[in-house]
């Protein structure tokens, strides 16, 4: 490599994007043995449960509806009854509001009952990788016996 040609420079960007090409490329023939093989497949779940946060088919009740001119003050009058339309007014947001924390509150337990099932799959690879190390040792102990007999 020669540092005073141009043409032989590397940025940091274009490294990264071929030391991650590579890293995919390998990937697919890789062999999972140990959990911590297993962060590429978390950071994917961590980037959909990130997307997921968002996503409850119901529009965030704080960017649908208006306050109310009284919410944030201290009214004048403690004891006033509100008018019919003031308290259907005030049933219809907190209608809105309860939609809104179902739906999370689904989301919620979706993503949770995904966090289980990739937990229990991790905890099934672990264990089956566990299984075959003393198959492999066994083999590689074999194999070091036939080299040593030649």
């Amino acid at each position: 490599m020669d540092l005073d040609d141009p043409g032989d420079r590397v940025t940091a960007e274009e490294w990264l994007a071929e030391h991650r090409a590579e890293q995919l490329a390998a990937d697919a023939d890789r062999e999972v043995r140990d959990e911590h093989e297993l962060a590429e497949a978390d950071a994917a779940r961590e980037a959909r449960d990130a997307e997921d946060t968002t996503e409850t088919d119901v529009a965030d009740v704080r960017d649908t509806t208006t306050r109310a001119a009284t919410e944030s003050t201290d009214p004048a009058e403690r004891r006033r009854v509100p008018t019919a339309d003031e308290t259907a007014a005030a049933v219809a947001r907190a209608q809105v509001a309860l939609a809104e924390i179902a739906a999370r509150a689904e989301a919620d337990a979706a993503r949770e009952a995904r966090d289980a099932e990739d937990h229990a799959r991790r905890e099934e690879l672990t264990r089956w990788a566990e299984q075959d190390r003393p198959a492999e040792r066994a083999a590689l102990d074999r194999e070091d016996e036939l080299v040593r007999e030649r």
